[in-house]
């Protein structure tokens, strides 16, 4: 093989390894395409523990906003009668929405089974933003 095809082999799979890193994957006709990261779900998929894809943006009402102990805030999110929490870090830094906004939340889903949560929260956040 020679050495310009190697670096050309190379080249394509350091650009599509950076590629599928910043959410963008090949399609079948070889184009780029974005992924779609953090794909729209209702809440109450999310709070029956029915989601199945690590990451999600939910769409709520806050109810509480909590400041915790670890630096964390707590922000519980309903729609009817169910509810999901989701936490920012001071690792990423944003700022919490006020008590009776409507907002949509993109993160990871997980499920806190720990100091008596048992519920489905977002964790961490890393983007909020009004409904209007």
């Amino acid at each position: 093989m020679s050495v310009v095809k190697s670096a050309a082999i190379v080249t394509t799979s350091v650009l599509l390894g950076l590629a599928v890193g910043l959410g963008i994957s090949p399609s079948k006709n070889k184009s780029l395409r974005p992924v779609e990261l953090y794909p729209e779900t209702p809440l109450s998929v999310i709070a029956d523990g029915k989601w199945t894809r690590p990451r999600a943006a939910v769409m709520g009402e806050v109810s509480v906003v909590r400041k915790e102990e670890d630096g964390d805030f707590h922000v519980k999110l309903v729609d009817g009668d169910k509810f999901i929490v989701y936490e920012i870090c001071p690792e990423y830094p944003i700022i919490p929405p006020k008590v009776g906004q409507r907002v949509v939340v993109k993160g990871i889903v997980r499920y806190d089974p720990h100091g008596g949560h048992g519920w489905w929260e977002i964790h961490p956040v890393f983007h909020w933003e009004l409904v209007k």
